[in-house]
């Protein structure tokens, strides 16, 4: 299988290839920089239940559009496709059970279903290309590893079980960056730590405070001298003076260097730690 330039880039392009049957792979790496979304089609009947196992879990079950009753047509994420032929696979369930695996569902669609379409952590990943993260799964062109966890979702009705995540191996150090990232994608109530910028200005950086440089991390030891626990070992006599000799290690091109006394953007906040599920049970109250 094999994919053009304009049909790997462009979503309505992707779909195209998909109806016709030129792709039948995942879908993670296509359509970079676009939201990707899960398809859960089920009866009217069912429907109301299910909005409601959403909304009591929005992160495994973030929901971008539902459909009107019948209708195939994401009219508002996606105008102009067909639920029915566009992704490249389909699972089709009666009471729970796997009754067919198929690439083009328009059989088995009736007029009363109805359409949820939900986030995709593959909206997130070229995030992580751009970083130079290692994405596994599109290395060896295989469909991202998903785990079922031992932490149940809140039921809704004849909806419940337990959260699914994907995974993504990692070093530690890139796996953080990956956290910060992907956290960029979260809706504002779900973070942990909200940050207020209250001033921005330029200085030079030889400007900076003794104050400024604990604030960047450099720690005071109980004998009254400095260091940066992620720069090395050495103690120096003054907070400022430890962060000049981490900026030197790190900016040796002529203009850059702690010597040269370039100017920097300076952005002072406050950070506030959060009670996700305070925070939430507070909104939804």
């Amino acid at each position: 299988m094999t994919l053009t330039h304009e049909e790997h880039a462009h979503p309505r392009a992707l779909r195209a290839a998909i109806r016709r049957g030129t792709w039948s792979g995942p879908t993670a790496g296509l359509a970079p920089g676009h939201v990707q979304a899960n398809l859960v089609v089920l009866p009217a009947a069912d429907a109301l239940d299910f909005l409601r196992f959403c909304v009591h879990n929005p992160r495994p079950c973030p929901v971008l559009e539902v459909t009107e009753v019948g209708s195939a047509e994401p009219v508002h994420t996606a105008p102009g496709a067909d639920l029915r032929t566009d992704l490249p696979r389909y699972r089709v369930y009666r009471e729970g059970d796997l009754v067919d695996e198929a690439e083009d569902v328009t059989g088995h669609w009736r007029d009363d279903l109805v359409a949820f379409l939900l986030g995709c952590s593959f909206t997130f990943e070229r995030a992580m290309l751009a970083e130079g993260l290692p994405l596994r799964h599109l290395e060896q062109g295989v469909n991202v590893p998903m785990y079922r966890t031992s932490i149940a979702c809140r039921p809704a009705g004849r909806f419940a079980g337990p959260l699914v995540v994907s995974m993504r191996p990692m070093r530690p150090d890139q796996a953080i960056r990956a956290t910060q990232l992907s956290a960029l994608y979260m809706p504002r109530w779900a973070s942990r730590l909200i940050l207020t910028v209250s001033r921005v200005r330029i200085e030079p950086i030889q400007a900076m405070s003794e104050e400024d440089a604990i604030a960047e991390g450099i720690r005071r030891l109980p004998d009254g001298s400095y260091m940066a626990d992620d720069f090395d070992s050495e103690t120096y006599p003054s907070a400022a003076l430890v962060y000049a000799h981490r900026w030197s290690a790190f900016h040796s091109r002529p203009g850059t260097r702690w010597e040269d006394n370039p100017e920097v953007v300076v952005v002072d906040f406050t950070a506030e730690r959060c009670d996700v599920a305070r925070d939430r049970a507070r909104s939804s109250a």
